[in-house]
């Protein structure tokens, strides 16, 4: 009926937030077991010893994977009231074992959960809409989907697992509403599911997530520098021409607190001068840039500064205390360095080259951990000279791979003379392959002739 299809939104949403209280349990329980000062192997024992307390002393339908309570919810003979007691019990035990470190899963335990759920909404279904209502039966499976939804954040899998099981074209409605909800409410509490929690509190960090979740971690204060020489607002033109025209750089402007107010963008001053647009009694108020600018706190992440970097005209922006003082700045090139190292240096990097004989020609070759390969052509300066002579791992860090002279690649001897135009595959980091590289200049539109 169409009236059923309001009680099956409110046990989407119910999924959804049960879904998400089931993950929540399972992680701060295991969060208190990694806390608690105990044996590792004490651990689960304890674990254990609640879901059999709670076994003892209510039910022991809690114990194991509960398949004979799911097909009792899917026959219609679990009562409501059995139903409501479980569900909430489930919860328990599967956080006390799950978090402990005991066997065990989450996927039987949401289906189990699910089943109660449905059960419930179904008995409500029943008692308000009559014996007209759709089974409790058909609650009990569309609630099994979308708490498995809610938990895992995925609501095509159990919409396909369930559609499989059971053909019926019937129940496809409320169950792709019911998942789909269930996960919009469960995504609405929290962004991750379950298992990118898990992987989340272990320090892994997915694909996707690792660039920003490398400059969330950072903060302005790690990479701002001192304040500069700031302008009052009453600075005369004369002392704004020779810091900003004189010395290269874009005042910030203060008023008699102390507080930012604004910034002289040194290059808009130098076009105005250029065209007489500077008046000789203009103080530093009145040249101040019309481009609002953007303030920053030392607690801020690196995650918003390149945000605010990248929508901001200035190279420099102002870190300011709770006051708009001056407390530092942060550089836009900083910024790049730091995003530069962290995310291109430390993280894993896709592979992608061309190969010819086994050389890499104009691909840098990402191994990962900070570590690329390279290649180094070699000039009239290092040719006739041999890799002894040159110690480039010495010298550089960085360590030869392969020598090709043409298309054929050569045995790497030390004490073999280089010739004119041979290619060198070198490893190591960035800054070891640059050094090498400024060993060895070699003519220009040769590949490697410039640090890229």
């Amino acid at each position: 009926m169409l009236a059923e299809m309001g009680l099956f939104v409110a046990l989407a949403v119910l999924a959804g937030v049960l879904g998400t209280l089931m993950g929540r349990a399972v992680i701060g329980t295991t969060k208190w077991f990694q806390r608690l000062k105990a044996p590792v192997l004490l651990k689960p024992a304890l674990g254990a010893f609640g879901v059999g307390l709670l076994a003892a002393v209510v039910s022991n339908d809690v114990l194991g994977g509960g398949l004979a309570t799911i097909n009792e919810a899917l026959q219609g003979h679990l009562g409501w009231q059995l139903a409501l007691a479980l569900l909430g019990l489930k919860l328990v035990a599967t956080a006390l074992t799950v978090g402990s470190g005991g066997f065990g899963g989450v996927f039987t335990p949401s289906l189990y959960v699910g089943a109660c759920l449905g059960t419930v909404v179904g008995a409500v279904a029943h008692f308000a809409l009559g014996p007209g209502a759709e089974s409790t039966a058909a609650y009990a499976l569309v609630g099994m989907g979308a708490i498995f939804a809610a938990t895992m954040q995925a609501p095509l899998t159990p919409i396909v697992m369930i559609f499989e099981l059971t053909r019926d074209y019937q129940l496809i409605l409320p169950l792709m509403l019911g998942c789909i909800l269930a996960v919009f409410v469960a995504r609405r509490i929290s962004p991750r599911s379950l298992f990118q929690e898990i992987l989340h509190q272990q320090g892994v960090v997915l694909g996707h997530e690792a660039e920003v979740e490398v400059m969330k971690r950072g903060h302005v204060a790690d990479l701002m520098l001192p304040p500069p020489v700031t302008l009052s607002e009453g600075t005369v033109a004369t002392e704004i021409r020779r810091v900003a025209l004189d010395e290269g750089r874009s005042p910030f402007v203060v008023d008699d607190t102390g507080a930012v107010v604004g910034w002289i963008d040194a290059d808009l001053l130098a076009k105005r001068v250029l065209h007489g647009d500077v008046p000789a009694d203009a103080a530093a108020r009145d040249l101040m840039t019309d481009v609002q600018l953007a303030l920053l706190y030392p607690t801020d992440t690196l995650a918003g500064a390149m945000l605010a970097s990248a929508r901001s005209s200035a190279e420099v922006l102002p870190v300011v205390d709770h006051e708009r003082r001056l407390v530092g700045v942060l550089r836009r090139g900083d910024l790049l360095a730091h995003y530069s190292d962290k995310v291109l240096g430390e993280q894993e990097e896709a592979v992608h080259m061309h190969t010819t004989g086994g050389a890499v020609h104009g691909h840098e070759v990402g191994l990962g951990k900070g570590m690329i390969l390279d290649h180094i052509v070699v000039g009239r300066r290092w040719a006739g000279r041999t890799l002894a002579d040159l110690a480039l791992r010495s010298q550089t860090g960085a360590t030869v791979v392969e020598w090709l002279r043409g298309e054929a690649p050569l045995a790497i001897d030390p004490n073999a003379p280089l010739d004119h135009n041979d290619v060198l595959a070198v490893v190591g980091t960035r800054e070891q392959i640059l050094a090498a590289r400024r060993m060895a200049p070699t003519r220009p539109g040769v590949p490697g002739a410039a640090p890229r």
